[in-house]
């Protein structure tokens, strides 16, 4: 599967690797892999993501955002990418997957609606490389292999 051209849904944990200054080398790989699936129009997130993005980037990172920057950004990631709703068959999907698979809520809720974009690929940090979850298989794109 060629990640670059499959649907894809991003994490927070990416995207604020890719915004934010977070004093790693984490930043340019983050960065390099949300430009390309960005310029792709192959990514998906979720209205927690943007949340989540909102709440670290502006005040957990080493150099954090503005307000008026991470809005900004998060405008920009509306329009370039695939947003999906908060729902509650999203909700019943997340419970069942957070009792199969020993996930919190939240990352379930993640999966979910990963699903519910019809995303094949969940990049994120916070999950388990290689791991199904549902039609969703988790990749870390910071994993040094």
């Amino acid at each position: 599967m060629n990640f670059m051209t499959a649907p894809s849904f991003i994490d927070t944990n990416i995207l604020v690797y890719a915004f934010a200054d977070t004093g790693d080398d984490r930043h340019a790989k983050a960065r390099l892999l949300v430009e390309e699936l960005l310029d792709g129009q192959n990514a998906s997130l979720s209205v927690q993501i943007l949340r989540e993005f909102y709440t670290v980037a502006t005040r957990k990172v080493r150099k954090p955002l503005s307000h008026a920057q991470a809005v900004a950004t998060i405008e920009d990631l509306c329009l370039a990418c695939r947003v999906v709703d908060d729902t509650l068959p999203q909700l019943n999907r997340a419970m069942e997957f957070a009792e199969s698979h020993g996930l919190s809520i939240w990352d379930a809720s993640i999966a979910a609606a990963a699903e519910a974009a019809g995303c094949g690929v969940l990049f994120t940090e916070d999950l388990a490389h290689g791991a199904m979850t549902g039609n969703v298989r988790v990749t870390n794109p910071l994993l040094k292999l």
